[in-house]
């Protein structure tokens, strides 16, 4: 059928089960009554011998009865069978192609009516909320899942029915045990939130694998974002085996534990002592404890100590989004008492939110006032947007190898200037922007 049919289908469906009091009337408590849901709708059926069942079923596949729950064939006694058809098609097969039509008479096969018992079961988590929910009320989609929480971010209007909606996205997601709301805003230092479970158990343990680790903790004490599995796994996989990695804000181990899996020396750190408790654990579970060292401090401070002891390491991961640029700024001069090698400075991965109109103009930016030093026109400079996080908000990534001239706090120093041939321009700084297919813009 045309894609218009197929959506007048589910409309009509959710009037169809739309009860009378599924809820109660008040805006204050509402309460959820699954058995309202329960009603018998007509539907037409094929009657066909069981042998003509699948070739029926091929030639009328966009035309079947698809509903939760129900089958779309039914038994009818002995060798018969009924197929049936969605609500767009009508007894007198009107909603059907004339080609379809044709070849159902010249089998001899004609439409009845039969009738199909719908129940609560039956409906998806947006067809119960329209249902029970006023029309001033937007209808919440998404949440984000940890293990077998679901974690919801409901609108002030949407609270006065959070019972009702997080036990419907309960009902719907059998994977699901808990279901939480974030009560007031996120903690600053520590970027988590107190949560208040709306339905389930009340059990923020998490037992979960990603990167074909194995990470336990508590969802309420720690931060988690299940939705950065790909940057994760993208991050794991092109780091070499051979590097010594600075995990500056490591969280639990998203990034660090499988580093250290893999064989990478990694030196992983995090102010909140619920993470570092956390990510000594799964060490400890996914047995790279002896190649991963945990700290428990201030990241500056945790970079500071990692070069007074000697330590050389090759890549910097800094994901604390809301605040990680600013940390940029103990790289200037950082080895300027020691010196370091061009060949051992670090390559940065600087994560970072960015609301800006032009995202990539904006990370620089910022990026050079926490370094005091233009880095827009670095060879491997590259800024990708990791993901939307909201309407006008994206995560990005800063990627770049620190220069010799900001690590030894000398603006010009270890910098090659290209000298102009005679009568040409000075070479304008140059930068590339990968499109889109590219996972972000790319500054070279």
């Amino acid at each position: 059928p045309a894609p218009h049919m197929r959506r007048f289908s589910c409309v009509l469906l959710g009037l169809l089960l739309r009860p009378t009091r599924a809820i109660s009337m008040s805006r204050d408590v509402p309460a959820l009554d699954r058995d309202a849901f329960r009603q018998r709708k007509a539907v037409v059926a094929l009657r066909a011998p069981k042998r003509s069942v699948q070739p029926l079923c091929k030639t009328l596949s966009g035309d079947l009865l698809r509903i939760r729950g129900v089958k779309p064939v039914q038994l009818a006694g002995g060798d018969d069978r009924l197929i049936l058809l969605a609500s767009h098609v009508d007894l007198s097969l009107d909603g059907l192609e004339e080609a379809k039509k044709k070849a159902l008479v010249d089998a001899s096969i004609a439409p009845e009516p039969f009738e199909v018992e719908l129940t609560y079961e039956n409906l998806g988590v947006e067809d119960v909320l329209r249902s029970i929910l006023p029309r001033d009320v937007e209808i919440p989609r998404a949440f984000e899942q940890a293990g077998h929480i679901a974690h919801l971010n409901l609108r002030d209007e949407q609270l006065a029915f959070k019972s009702v909606i997080a036990q419907v996205f309960l009902d719907k997601n059998p994977a699901i045990r808990t279901v939480v709301n974030k009560v007031g805003s996120i903690h600053k230092v520590f970027r988590t939130a107190d949560l208040e479970v709306l339905a389930g158990d009340d059990n923020l343990e998490v037992d979960l694998r990603e990167t074909d680790c194995r990470f336990r903790f508590d969802y309420g004490k720690v931060y988690w974002n299940s939705r950065l599995a790909t940057e994760h796994g993208r991050v794991v996989q092109e780091t070499a085996a051979s590097e010594v990695v600075c995990d500056m804000m490591a969280g639990i181990g998203p990034f660090a534990v499988p580093l250290a899996k893999k064989g990478c020396s990694v030196y992983a750190n995090d102010l909140n002592p619920d993470c570092y408790q956390y990510l000594v654990e799964n060490a400890e579970t996914n047995k790279c404890s002896e190649r991963l060292h945990p700290h428990n401090m201030d990241g500056r401070e945790f970079v500071r100590k990692l070069v007074r002891d000697g330590i050389i390491f090759n890549r910097v991961l800094m994901n604390l989004p809301a605040s990680a640029l600013e940390f940029l700024d103990v790289f200037k001069g950082l080895w300027k008492e020691s010196g370091i090698e061009s060949s051992q400075l670090p390559f940065v991965q600087c994560y970072c939110f960015s609301k800006a109109a032009d995202p990539v103009e904006d990370v620089l930016t910022r990026a050079g006032q926490y370094l005091g030093a233009d880095i827009s026109g670095e060879l491997d400079v590259r800024v990708r947007t990791v993901r939307d996080v909201a309407p006008q908000k994206l995560m990005m990534c800063l990627e770049f190898t620190l220069p010799v001239r900001i690590a030894v706090g000398a603006e010009d120093e270890g910098r090659t200037e290209v000298e102009p041939r005679d009568g040409e321009p000075p070479p304008a700084k140059r930068r590339r922007r990968d499109d889109k297919a590219s996972e972000g813009k790319v500054v070279k």
